[in-house]
């Protein structure tokens, strides 16, 4: 007797008996039926059942799924969320920064809760309580973040990683759906409101620094730069002849180390400055190689903007007798930027791509306040000069309302 050929692909077969009817070594132990099939990856799987119409029955659902895009893995739901977590980091193609902190919101809040907790398992209503207790705090923490509890907007940032990690589950084809596809995240909080400098402040800021420190804190002022593509100049980076400056790298801070990237959006851009700031940048880039970096430490490192900011800016702004100087940042600069842009008669376009957005809606959205500042001055802006009042008056020989013919 030849032995029972399996089918290689799909089928169901009798566990107990042989193609000739005859009793196979198996018989009369476990369940007689098993289908068999083929995963998209080329995986071969099986499965036992007691009846042969639930066996036809499961392969045919099986069949369906493959054919639809939905099928998934009978053992998927099994494998701890820990698992997919790691491969949705291992799998990132992010900035450094970006990477730091989708892990961080992972080791805080999502592996502590979810970590051991089969995909299968994950309900949708655990995760909204989840959500709602996250910004609630623990009163028996030991962390003061952890009794304090997460604002709305890092709650919402905790649940966006979480449901990008679910998702790759479902691509792996181990769960059919995502069960936060319905979860409504915590609404964002209201983002900071820029403290922008008047042009008379940000000269007193200035002029309240070293070299070093005045020329850049211009270059934040009249360019917009982000503060990483700031330090991130080098010499050959200003174009003195057309008065621009070329962003092509950034340096990002993240974990109290510094490393070199793309700008944001990953696009290089080009920025018009003043014609006064030449004279500035040539007091920095003099003698310097056209690779070397413009604002460095004493020691030619890059500066930490966490450093600059307590030792250099905030006592700078004290000096210049800048109120509120413990609340304002290092961006404020580049909302002083937009402001001044603004007032100059820059349009949403133009702001846009100093800004270096990748869309104008976020420009808009960014600076809405100041363009409706400048919307409020529409009015006296549209009133006409005296003496086209004057000699709008009626001509000679026509009285008001009367039209010359």
């Amino acid at each position: 007797m030849s032995p029972q050929r399996r089918n290689p692909r799909l089928g169901v077969e009798d566990r107990w008996h042989r193609a000739d009817k005859s009793r196979s070594a198996s018989y009369g132990k476990g369940k007689r039926w098993r289908a068999r099939w083929v995963e998209p990856s080329g995986a071969e799987k099986a499965k036992a059942f007691d009846r042969k119409t639930d066996a036809e029955q499961y392969l045919k659902n099986v069949t369906a799924s493959m054919v639809s895009g939905q099928y998934v893995a009978p053992e998927g739901g099994n494998v701890l969320t820990r698992e997919i977590l790691h491969r949705f980091l291992s799998g990132l193609d992010v900035k450094h920064s970006t990477l730091l902190g989708y892990r961080s919101a992972i080791d805080a809040q999502i592996m502590p809760r979810w970590g051991d907790v089969p995909l299968k398992a994950i309900a949708t209503s655990d995760i909204k309580g989840w959500l709602v207790a996250m910004q609630r705090g623990n009163p028996d923490a030991r962390l003061k973040r952890e009794r304090d509890g997460l604002s709305s907007g890092s709650a919402r940032k905790t649940g966006q990683v979480f449901s990008m990690a679910l998702d790759v589950a479902v691509h792996d084809r181990l769960i059919a759906r995502n069960p936060m596809e319905n979860v409504k995240l915590p609404r964002q909080g209201q983002p900071r409101q820029g403290m922008s400098l008047t042009r008379d402040q940000l000269h007193g800021l200035a002029e309240a620094m070293t070299t070093n420190d005045r020329v850049l804190t211009l270059v934040l002022g009249y360019t917009g730069l982000r503060w990483g593509e700031a330090i991130g100049l080098t010499v050959k980076s200003v174009d003195y002849e057309r008065r621009r400056i070329h962003v092509r790298r950034t340096y990002s801070e993240a974990g109290g180390s510094i490393r070199e990237e793309t700008p944001k959006s990953h696009e290089a851009r080009w920025v018009p400055f003043p014609p006064f700031l030449s004279a500035e940048l040539h007091k920095v880039t003099n003698g310097k190689a056209q690779g070397a970096d413009i604002f460095t430490t004493a020691q030619g490192r890059p500066i930490h903007g966490t450093n600059w900011i307590h030792r250099v800016y905030r006592p700078a702004l004290t000096r210049a007798g800048i109120p509120d100087a413990q609340d304002r940042v290092i961006h404020d600069l580049r909302h002083t930027y937009a402001s001044l842009a603004i007032r100059a008669g820059a349009n949403v376009k133009q702001l846009q791509k100093a800004m270096g957005h990748a869309d104008a809606t976020i420009t808009l959205n960014q600076y809405a306040d100041l363009f409706e500042d400048d919307y409020a001055d529409l009015g006296e802006r549209l009133e006409p000069p005296a003496d086209s009042l004057r000699t709008a008056g009626p001509r000679n020989n026509e009285t008001p309302g009367q039209k010359t013919i």
